[in-house]
């Protein structure tokens, strides 16, 4: 449910771990806490499923300052997994592979493999996002004889009991109907009368979210496999999906009026989220998804929800307390299969408190999570890092300097991350930074790659891109003439596009463009002078 990853720092054979030192222990531990509070009161409200879930999932692993507690963590899944949340009953089975946790159930080997299976089945039926039920429900099907064994047992209960249906209620029923048809979609027809997408609409008329959300995803697949046909003919030029597309809505939209969590996040990100300006109705929609969502608030949801708050999207007013408030649940939270809630909150949080927006400026607090953000490989996470590093703002224990960091970032296929680590070394490579001579050739060499990403992102109009090619041309840094009119055009751009959206960074940029524009205008030309390019550059720029 998410596991630290590690860059390779250029030139080095081996992977190395550039981030830990910047990571504290004490911040975690304290979001945790505040996490376990929230929890522990929504618990107390309506005995919330996901609460217990993540308390479960807390005491499992030991997060925080809370010491591994398998018996307890146990508890909890139990509760949640009675309510059917996908990923209880995934980590139910897990935790019950625990010798301890099994003698002290009275639980022998056979009894394990029918509740792995059983649970594994009812989680992956609802969805291959909520956790590794179903990628590990296959894997184990495929390698072992008794998981063959047992599902092929569970397949011919369940044919079984939808076919004498008069016996059972209409959620049990539409639950049957479900697992029979994701069954027939992994394995192949169990059952000459039924095909999965049968058995999904019969449990949709029988109530049954996951199912419509099943039905979405048959299309999906559907529609990715005609797609890649088409294109390994590399004649495919059609661009009209406008069926698929609305027979996709459609169940998703129906399963995310039924209540299932997932398909509400997905309808919010998918079908209404939208940050350019004017389109707040719209985006008011997605905001209101994701609230009903995050009755699972995953890490992905809870970022999203933040985001409204940081930029005051969707007509939701900005609120950074709120913001914070979301973004530090998001950092603790378990996250949807590829989920990316943790680094996404991660960066927020590291720029807020970089910045000082709803909060004291404090730059080790900021380094934690621009640490946490790049060690997942957040590219726009290490070059801030770097950047703080860089002016001094936080120290390395190890001695490290910036130019590490965005040297690889330099490679990432990020392209406008990659044109800003570029922009940054040409101009640490004009001024005596730490150890560095000044390097006339190396400031040419990475400014002029620096243009070169540049000028193919410019069809863009990067507000960041745009706001340092004014600065190149209003200093004439490299081999660029110092030229006014170009850089205040820059600056123009920069503020006329992060004005179209709602989006922190550009809105960051454009604010810092306008003050250029305000010195450029104090500013006589012929102060000027393009022979002077030899100068230490202001690297606050």
């Amino acid at each position: 449910m998410g596991i630290p990853l590690t860059r390779k720092v250029s030139q080095k054979s081996e992977s190395i771990n550039y981030f830990d030192e910047f990571i504290s222990t004490e911040i975690q531990q304290l979001l945790y806490e505040k996490a376990k509070k929230i929890y522990q009161k929504n618990i107390n409200k309506d005995d919330d499923p996901h609460s217990n879930f993540e308390l479960g999932r807390i005491n499992h692993y030991g997060f925080g300052t809370t010491k591994k507690d398998l018996y307890k963590a146990l508890e909890y899944y139990e509760v949640a997994a009675k309510e059917n949340h996908p990923a209880a009953q995934y980590l139910l089975c897990n935790i019950h592979t625990d010798e301890a946790i099994r003698s002290s159930k009275n639980i022998n080997r056979k009894d394990l493999l029918k509740m792995q299976v059983d649970n594994y089945l009812k989680s992956a039926s609802q969805s291959k996002n909520y956790c590794n039920a179903a990628e590990e429900f296959w894997k184990l099907y495929q390698t072992t004889r008794k998981w063959q064994e047992r599902v092929q047992y569970v397949v011919h209960q369940s044919i079984d009991r939808v076919k004498k249906s008069s016996y059972s209620h209409a959620d049990e029923l539409g639950e049957f109907y479900n697992q029979l048809g994701y069954l027939t979609y992994v394995l192949g027809p169990v059952d000459h009368d039924l095909d999965a997408e049968q058995c999904f609409v019969m449990a949709g008329r029988l109530s049954n979210a996951a199912a419509f959300w099943n039905i979405a995803n048959l299309i999906d697949d559907s529609n990715n496999n005609d797609a890649r046909q088409n294109n390994n003919s590399h004649i495919n030029n059609s661009t009209d999906n406008s069926t698929p597309h609305v027979r996709d809505y459609e169940f998703t939209y129906k399963a995310a009026v039924a209540g299932h969590h997932e398909a509400q996040f997905r309808l919010a990100i998918d079908n209404h989220y939208n940050e350019e300006v004017g389109k707040e109705r719209e985006c008011k929609k997605a905001y209101d998804y994701l609230l009903k969502s995050s009755k699972y608030s995953f890490s992905s949801t809870l970022y999203y929800l933040g985001l409204f708050h940081l930029c005051g999207m969707g007509n939701t007013p900005q609120n950074y307390t709120t913001a914070i408030e979301y973004f530090e649940q998001a950092v603790v939270s378990a996250d949807y299969v590829g989920g990316i809630g943790c680094k996404s909150a991660s960066i927020c949080l590291g720029f807020m408190h970089e910045k000082g927006w709803g909060v004291e400026v404090n730059y080790t607090t900021a380094s934690h999570y621009l640490a946490t953000a790049a060690e997942l490989q957040h590219d726009e996470a290490c070059i801030r890092l770097a950047k703080l590093i860089e002016k001094d703002k936080i120290k390395s224990k190890e001695k490290k300097d910036a130019i590490p960091f965005y040297d690889m970032i330099c490679q990432s296929t990020n392209l406008e991350a990659s044109c800003y680590a570029n922009y940054r070394l040409g101009k640490l490579y004009m001024n005596h930074y730490q150890h560095l001579q000044v390097d006339k050739d190396k400031h040419l060499e990475y400014l002029q790659n620096f243009l070169t990403i540049a000028e193919d992102q410019l069809q863009y109009k990067s507000p960041r891109v745009c706001y340092h090619l004014g600065i190149i041309h209003q200093h004439g840094y490299g081999n660029i003439e110092m030229d006014h009119v170009k850089a205040s055009d820059f600056y123009q751009i920069t503020i006329s596009q992060a004005e179209k959206y709602y989006r922190y960074i550009p809105i960051y940029y454009s604010k810092k463009a306008r003050k250029r524009l305000e010195k450029l205008k104090t500013v006589k030309p012929d102060c000027f002078d393009s022979s002077n390019k030899d100068i230490h550059v202001n690297i606050d720029d």
